[in-house]
């Protein structure tokens, strides 16, 4: 099995989870022991509606449980999700306003990311909630008006919200993240009656407007090749950052500054999450021989642990495992060290959405400065 291909299953086998998670909470046991819904039962199954709708959207395997949702479940859903979308409203009509007033690269586009996850999140709901609703009328649970009135208002928001963020200036906006992994990876992960589904913002829609946006800029430079000078550079920092990091894994770069100091480098390294709320921290040592286990450290960026990314697949350099209890990533240092002599570059990919991590400004200068004191010279930021 190929890495990309354990990704996909860890993926598949954490939404699974995510759905047996939210169908036994004591909330929902209370709704299907009659008791009235209230605002966190109702969020409950909303949670269970989007992880359903996921292993439909992802053609997961469910087994002998798998169904659609019961359908005061699927009711309380319903509601939570129409006012879900009439926050999606506001944030889409907002986009613009919202973009403006923010300056740091990072959080604008976090500030998309996060319309686009939300946006998907609620068309996976639909799904499952489309599903047990079509079942309930079927079976006489429910008249044809309820069924259509709620759906139909559900699909009004929809549309409204459709309509608002596929405008020419809320397109440009959400086009400057069509370069991250996120919408490449949602197309790939869908399967079954999903396989060809064209979702407008996984129609390819969004690559196309940052295409043309890239084409505008380079005709308004003094000259394209400044525009595609940049890009190089740019893109060159990212790569000599992934090799240095890899050649001190394997060992290759710092032989001479390792015999002539006698003793063992050990740095210590940081990487980000593309919003900025999470880090992943590592000590990294150049030894003789590669470690039997290498463990990344997430926490949130403030320092405390976050236990919401416990059970999130992890690849490093291809190398796949999952995030524990304790928030650690365990990667054997055989399967590292293999990969890593076979070319693949260590970028670490994290979470369902398969966010890229990107090492900080300050690691990769200490494996910069590292790479430079092995032709003589020291780093006081080594031990």
């Amino acid at each position: 099995m190929t890495a990309s291909a354990r990704l996909a299953e860890e993926i598949r086998k954490t939404i699974a989870d995510d759905l047996c998670d939210a169908l036994s909470s004591a909330k929902l046991q209370s709704l299907l022991d009659g008791a009235p819904a209230d605002q966190e039962s109702r969020t409950r199954a909303l949670e269970a509606a989007v992880a359903l709708g996921f292993c439909r959207l992802y053609d997961i395997p469910l087994g002998d449980e798998d169904g659609a949702l019961p359908t005061v479940i699927a009711q309380a859903a319903a509601v939570a999700l129409a006012s879900q979308l009439d926050h999606l409203i506001h944030d889409a009509e907002d986009l613009p306003q919202r973009w403006d007033e923010t300056e740091e690269p990072l959080e604008r586009d976090e500030l998309c990311l996060s319309l686009l996850e939300e946006r998907m999140n609620a068309q996976a709901a639909y799904i499952a909630i489309e599903e047990a609703l079509l079942e309930a009328y079927s079976e006489g649970e429910i008249s044809w008006a309820e069924y259509s009135r709620t759906l139909d208002s559900l699909i009004q928001r929809f549309e409204q919200i459709d309509q608002t963020l596929r405008t020419p200036d809320r397109l440009h906006i959400l086009s400057t993240v069509a370069q991250y992994p996120l919408l490449r990876n949602w197309r790939q992960m869908l399967g079954g009656d999903y396989r060809f589904a064209q979702f407008w913002w996984l129609s390819g829609q969004l690559e196309r407007w940052a295409e043309a946006l890239t084409q505008h800029a380079e005709a308004e430079l003094p000259s394209a090749s400044v525009w595609q000078q940049v890009r190089r550079v740019e893109y060159a920092r990212y790569e000599n950052a992934l090799l240095l990091l890899r050649l001190f894994l394997l060992n290759k770069v710092f032989t001479k500054r390792i015999a002539a100091a006698g003793e063992t480098l050990t740095v210590t390294l940081r990487w980000l999450s593309p919003d900025g709320q999470y880090e992943a921290v590592c000590s990294l040592s150049a030894n003789e021989q590669f470690p039997e286990l290498l463990r990344l450290h997430f926490l949130r960026a403030t320092g405390e642990a976050a236990p919401e990314l416990v059970g999130a697949p992890v690849s490093w350099a291809h190398v796949v495992t999952c995030i524990t209890e304790d928030g650690v990533a365990a990667f054997p240092g055989a399967d590292l060290e293999a990969s890593l002599k076979a070319q693949q570059p260590p970028e670490l990919v994290v979470g369902s959405n398969m966010q890229v991590w990107s090492l900080d400004p300050e690691s990769v200068e200490v494996l910069q400065r590292l790479g430079d004191s092995s032709h003589g010279g020291e780093d006081s930021r080594v031990t």
